[in-house]
């Protein structure tokens, strides 16, 4: 396996000087079937080509070549099946590519003809959510649209134990579903944005996505967090910063349930059932 990443290394330098950094913007791969060994490849392949200085000046995009099989229009090969996802590779590649010349937005999005008013340069989108068990601690990761586009992301990611460390190890839970320092995560984005905005401004509009809390936790998560942003809002643009903030949650499982206005009509529908 040495062998084969020395290879690698080889030949992505290797194309990196035939097509010089200017010029060489995207990498395609296809990889085989996924396997330990194929995992092992494709995370090699991601951290030399995202943290070698001299590779950095391209992005790669992966994916895995099926064995072929025989179909009812007969026998399909890995190559042919990956063209069959073309749309859905297509997807994924072209946030990658360069910005346009005079630097604004993703290279490639789908303009809104009249879009919300809501959605206007004053706007900026943030997304969060929390993974646990990651190496004995939980991880926080919250993005946020670069501009007025929405195609393109900032990121920050923090790593946080479900513990309160101090003169005391006071434990908070088994899984930290709060997001511990969601106000420096804020702060940095805001700053990211504003630096690329025209006018050197805060977003006056805010959307926060919230992912992942479940219903016993609701009320902490949100109450803590929304404190956070406040907070965040203060250090990024002092006290006379207060933009409006949207509080978005999604939940994979919910309790909400719809019934018909009418008794009548209930009663019809739940014999149907039967």
């Amino acid at each position: 396996m040495d062998q084969v990443r020395v290879a690698l290394k080889q030949d992505l330098h290797q194309l990196q000087k035939d097509w010089g950094s200017s010029h060489l913007k995207l990498v395609f791969i296809l990889l085989p079937p996924r396997d330990v060994r194929t995992d092992s490849l494709y995370a090699f392949l991601k951290s030399d080509t995202e943290m070698d200085p001299g590779l950095c000046s391209f992005v790669t995009s992966c994916t895995n070549v099926p064995p072929g099989k025989t179909g009812c229009k007969g026998y399909l090969s890995g190559i042919d099946q990956v063209k069959r996802k073309l749309n859905n590779l297509m997807v994924k590649i072209a946030p990658k590519l360069p910005r346009r010349l005079n630097g604004d937005g993703a290279a490639h999005h789908v303009h809104l003809k009249t879009p919300h008013p809501l959605l206007s340069d004053g706007t900026i989108i943030f997304g969060a959510d929390v993974t646990h068990n990651a190496a004995g601690v939980s991880v926080a990761g919250v993005v946020a649209s670069m501009d007025a586009h929405f195609a393109a992301y900032f990121h920050e990611m923090r790593a946080q134990t479900p513990f309160v460390l101090g003169g005391e190890k006071l434990r908070r839970r088994k899984s930290e579903e709060r997001i511990i320092e969601l106000n420096c995560m804020v702060e940095a984005l805001l700053c990211h944005w504003r630096s690329r905005s025209r006018q050197g401004q805060l977003p006056q509009t805010v959307f926060y996505y919230r992912d992942g809390v479940s219903d016993g936790q609701f009320q902490n998560v949100m109450t803590f967090e929304r404190r956070q942003l406040a907070e965040a809002f203060y250090r990024a643009g002092g006290e006379s910063y207060n933009p409006k903030l949207v509080i978005i949650v999604g939940q994979k499982r919910h309790q909400t349930r719809f019934f018909p206005g009418s008794q009548k009509r209930w009663l019809r529908l739940k014999e149907e059932w039967k």
